[in-house]
């Protein structure tokens, strides 16, 4: 039992990260000045 909820843990875990990241990535740079360092994104800020 308990393996499943671990298993189920690090399944949503690895499903937010690469949905948050694809939406990063779909939304261009502009948007990452908010929470992005300036040299990681083209931030004319």
């Amino acid at each position: 039992m308990i393996n499943w909820i671990i298993g189920g843990v690090i399944v949503g875990v690895t499903v937010f990260i690469v949905v948050r990241t694809i939406v990063r990535m779909r939304k261009g740079g502009s948007t990452c000045c908010g929470d992005c360092t300036q040299s990681k994104c083209d931030c004319s800020k």
